[in-house]
Parts: structure tokens; C-alpha cells; sequence
């Protein structure tokens, strides 16, 4: 017993240590609660170093990029700009043989210790800064294919593949350079192939996301598109993820769509980390339509004052199949899909965050391009996958609405089939009652 608790204690990090993250982040010190920062100590690799040295490094890398983008402060000045790219960390990190997280890797200057460092240093720099910018698999590499961040980075700037390259950039410039943050140049992408070697195939609309149509419109109801639609017309299943850079995505897996929604939206509350992310290329904008996209997915219509005092006393909203009520159960189960992934070992799974209740339970707002610029090209895409798609079950076909001809046609053909079957009954039944 002594041994486990032992062991448990190891896994949680000290409060000194949890509060300096905090205040690093741009919280204050008292906010060690925030699912933000219980998702960074979950991120945490384990068999290397303690968890604390880890978030003290974690620390030293928000603090190293944070207010230090060369581009804004000497574009022409190429020593400034090598001085806080993230190569030129990694090698601070190599060189610094007191570094406690990697005491366990040889410092000494032959060649071969020095590449081993390097490989375990800049893993684990990519790792913090995949974590912190909530992009974390991007920064890691999949199933033997190179970081899908640094592959992207030379793909959209019309380079051959090349790690030093896309690494030999601040912080900013590689997340803006990359082309996998949400914005309007999403729609007019340019296809290609995939670069050898890179390991990124990018023959889709969206060149390293799914797609976007190419027809827009400037205004598009919540009541037209939100994600209980998307759910029960699309048959788009909903998956929440903790990468960023694939909120409101369309994705495609085994012939199943999936609307992929960002899981910790209280990481961009500013004043706070959200203003640390958006001092390292994550546009306070983006940041601003993440927080406002919830209401329209999962709130798009807000009941009338009858509807609401009627359905609290014969509880309406459980049985209703009205949009708003219809919504407001989607949410509740996604919601308490969250809340059983505490119950999981699996750190990778996003966790309940209390911010995402409130959000989904504002006022919407209606999707326009002004308002959602940087969404705009996926909410296109959304739209076009709803407006393109056929029902996919009989009772759909009741809830189906956006086709009316096919709608009543289809109603007036069930009414007429079901009065058919009881005029046949009757006749039999009449029949059998003269026999007798």
C-alpha cells in the first residue's frame, strides 16, 4: 500500500510547480483546477525525468516564445531572427548539461551522445510546444510518417520536405506558415500532391484538412446548419478532439463522417493562456469564433417563453421533437460523453470541460462570413455536406424537411398506404362476420 501511494504521488506534480504553470499560462496563481492545465499533466511522457522537472521545462518553453517573435521586432536582422527559433532552442537545450529532465542523456561532446541528446531534447520541445498550442498529434509523429506540422510548414511554403527548415522559424511563423489553423485561405487552396518523403498527401479541397465547397454563401441560419442536424440528416457522428487546428472539421474515416469539435475552450479564455497562444501565431480572432461556435451547434434555436414554462412542467425538453429540445439532448449526451472519459486511463481521450456547458447554452449567433472568417471555409463545407445529403434511414425521412416535395409526398404516401392496409382489414373482417 505504501508503495502506491507512494507511486501516486509521483504521477501529481507539486502545488509550487502547478501554480508557476499556472501563472506562466496567464492564469493566476489559485487557477491549478482549469481542465487546461489538467490536460497539459496528462500530457506528460513518462520513463524520462520527474513530472515537476518536466512542467519546469514546460514553463521555460512558454517563457522562451511568449513576446519573443523576431518577425515583428527585426525582420531584416537575420541574428535576431536565429536566436528564437526553435532550432536555436533545441541546441540551447543540447548544450545546457544541467537541464534536469534530461539528466538521463549523455552531455559530453562526442558525436554520438550529442545526437542522442538531440533527438530526446527536440522530441520532447515539440511535444510541450504541441501540447501548449493544443495541436499535440500534429507535432508528433504518426505511425512512422514525419510531424505532420513540419511537413505542412514546407508543403504550404513550396519547399521540399525539410525538418531543419520548418524548425529554423519562431514559433509563429511555423504555426502560421503551416496552413492548418483555420482561415480564409482555407477556400481557395490550391490542390497538388503530396511531397515525396514528407509523408502529407494533400490531393483534397482542403489540402491537408477535408474539404471545402467552392460555392458560399454570406449568411447560413443556425437553424439550417448546427450538429443536431449534421447528427440526424448527415449522419455526421460528432468526436470531440484536443487539437485545435481541427475544430468544426469535416473528416472522412471508413466510408463515416465525423464533425470534429475542440474539447477545452477554457485554454483560450484571455485575459489568461489565451493571450499567451496568441502571442505565438494563434490568432485571438480564431480563438474569439472557437468560443462562439458552441451555441450555434448545440443551441440554434431559442424556445419561446411558452414553450420553455409549458415544457418544465410536463418535461417537454425529454420527449419533445421540436430543434431546440432535440439540441439540447444532443448536448446533454455529448456532454456526459466527456464526463466518462475521466473514468478511462487513456490520456489522449478529451476530458469534460464545465466552460463547453455554459457555451452551448448562449445566444446564437448566425453564421456569416464577417463573424466566422476564420471557421468560414468549414462552415461552407458543413453546409454543402447537409444540403448534399439523402436520408439514411426510413425515420429520418419523417424528420426530414429541407426537400418539402419529397417531404409531404412521402407523408401523403404513408397515410394513403396505412388508410389501404385498414380498408383491406376491414374487408376481410367483413367477409369472416358473413360467413358467420
Amino acid at each position: 500500500m505504501a508503495r502506491r501511494r507512494k507511486a501516486a504521488a509521483a504521477l501529481q506534480p507539486s502545488p509550487d510547480v502547478l501554480e508557476e504553470l499556472a501563472v506562466a499560462l496567464g492564469y493566476d496563481a489559485t487557477a491549478v483546477e482549469e481542465p487546461y492545465l489538467k490536460y497539459i499533466v496528462s500530457q506528460a511522457p513518462h520513463g524520462r525525468g520527474s513530472l515537476d522537472s518536466y512542467l519546469r521545462l514546460f514553463i521555460s518553453v512558454v517563457q522562451f516564445f511568449v513576446d519573443k517573435d523576431p518577425f515583428a521586432k527585426d525582420k531584416a536582422n537575420k541574428a535576431v531572427y536565429s536566436q528564437f527559433t526553435i532550432e536555436s532552442y533545441i541546441k540551447k537545450l543540447v548544450a545546457d548539461a544541467k537541464q534536469e529532465f534530461f539528466a538521463d542523456t549523455p552531455s559530453s561532446n562526442d558525436i554520438r551522445d550529442v545526437q542522442i541528446r538531440q533527438i530526446a531534447v527536440a522530441d520532447t520541445v515539440l511535444l510541450i510546444i504541441g501540447t501548449w498550442t493544443l495541436m499535440h498529434n500534429y507535432f508528433s509523429p504518426q505511425r512512422g510518417d514525419s510531424r505532420r506540422i513540419l511537413a505542412a510548414f514546407c508543403v504550404n511554403t513550396g519547399k521540399q520536405f525539410d525538418e531543419d527548415l520548418a524548425l529554423g522559424c519562431p514559433l509563429s511563423g511555423l504555426l502560421q506558415g503551416s496552413g492548418l489553423l483555420p482561415g480564409p485561405h482555407e477556400s481557395g487552396y490550391t490542390n497538388g500532391p503530396g511531397q515525396k518523403g514528407s509523408g502529407v498527401n494533400i490531393d483534397t479541397r482542403f489540402g491537408l484538412h477535408p474539404a471545402v465547397g467552392a460555392v458560399e454563401s454570406l449568411e447560413i441560419s443556425p437553424s439550417t446548419l448546427n450538429a443536431f442536424k449534421l447528427a440526424n440528416l448527415g449522419a455526421v457522428r460528432i468526436l470531440w478532439t484536443n487539437n485545435l487546428s481541427r475544430h468544426m472539421l469535416l473528416s472522412r474515416n471508413a466510408k463515416q463522417y465525423y464533425l470534429e469539435l475542440f474539447a477545452i475552450p477554457s485554454a483560450l479564455s484571455s485575459p489568461g493562456p489565451g493571450r499567451m497562444l496568441s502571442q505565438v501565431g494563434i490568432s485571438g480572432d480564431l480563438q474569439d469564433e472557437i468560443y462562439l461556435s458552441y451555441a450555434p451547434l448545440f443551441n440554434p434555436r431559442i424556445p419561446s417563453w411558452s414553450h420553455r414554462y409549458i415544457g418544465a412542467l410536463i418535461c417537454l425538453r425529454h420527449w419533445c421533437w421540436c430543434l431546440s429540445c432535440s439540441s439540447r439532448r444532443l448536448a446533454s449526451r455529448q456532454l456526459r460523453v466527456l464526463r466518462s472519459h475521466a473514468e478511462k486511463s487513456d490520456s489522449s481521450l478529451p476530458r469534460y470541460d464545465p466552460l463547453l456547458k455554459n457555451l452551448m447554452q448562449e445566444e446564437p449567433k448566425i453564421w456569416d462570413q464577417i463573424e466566422f472568417g476564420y471557421l468560414w471555409p468549414r462552415i461552407v463545407a458543413l453546409d454543402a455536406h447537409l444540403a448534399g445529403s439523402k436520408p439514411w434511414s426510413f425515420w429520418v425521412i419523417f424528420r426530414d424537411r429541407r426537400d418539402s416535395v419529397q417531404f409531404w409526398t412521402f407523408l401523403f404516401g404513408t397515410v394513403i398506404l396505412i388508410l389501404t392496409f385498414l380498408q383491406v382489414f376491414l374487408g376481410i373482417a367483413q367477409v369472416v362476420s358473413g360467413f358467420k
